[in-house]
């Protein structure tokens, strides 16, 4: 896992308490933000040829289009986690949900 997910996982289960199928949710995320990193990666390596030649002309490279729906993959599980916002209190009316309370002093979830 890419340190970037591993810092994800860290920051998060220090900070908020999970129950185990939001561990689960947590972990399908710091999968994503992985495979994020590498996308961007394979991005990177692109250069300006950000289109291919297909049968019907040129089109969007796949890796592109991948990394844009695994940022939708992303936001939607963080969301489902109900993190609140920075500078967002409980009763803020954001409409994101019940309030996660911070973590309280026990055990931290191992890193994945």
């Amino acid at each position: 896992m890419s340190a970037e997910a591993r810092k994800f996982w860290r920051e998060l289960v220090t900070a908020y308490e999970f129950d185990t199928q939001e561990l689960a949710i947590l972990r399908a995320a710091a999968r994503t933000v992985d495979r994020l990193e590498r996308l961007a990666g394979a991005e990177a390596a692109l250069g300006d040829d950000l289109l291919i030649e297909s049968k019907t002309g040129p089109v969007v490279n796949p890796i592109l289009v991948e990394q844009r729906m695994q940022g939708q993959a992303l936001a939607r599980l963080v969301a489902s986690l109900r993190i609140p916002q920075e500078g967002a209190s409980s009763g803020d009316g954001s409409g994101r949900g019940a309030y996660r309370s911070p973590r309280t002093l026990q055990s931290v979830p191992k890193v994945i």
